[in-house]
């Protein structure tokens, strides 16, 4: 089991340097397990951030994508001023 979970842990991408060829280490990009990992690190950040700070905030999210309903533009600048 343990050497079997190792698999998915690792990447058999690797990558041209200098000295040759180096692995990549991390999770592969299409994994299996990419998506599990994403999912359990947004549900701790996001989701509960969303909770704590924007209580009154409805939002969805689906794997790594998140739609927030807001009342009104101001609403929307406050949670990310970025966006506009």
């Amino acid at each position: 089991m343990i050497k079997s979970s190792g698999l998915l842990f690792s990447s058999s991408v690797f990558r041209q340097s200098a000295s040759g060829l180096t692995p990549v280490f991390g999770t592969p990009q299409g994994g299996v397990i990419s998506p599990l990992l994403a999912n359990l690190f947004l549900h701790m950040v996001f989701d509960k951030w969303m909770e704590k700070h924007f209580a009154d905030c409805p939002f969805e999210r689906y794997a790594d994508d998140i739609i927030v309903h807001v009342k009104n533009e101001k609403w929307s600048v406050s949670i990310n001023p970025d966006t506009f």
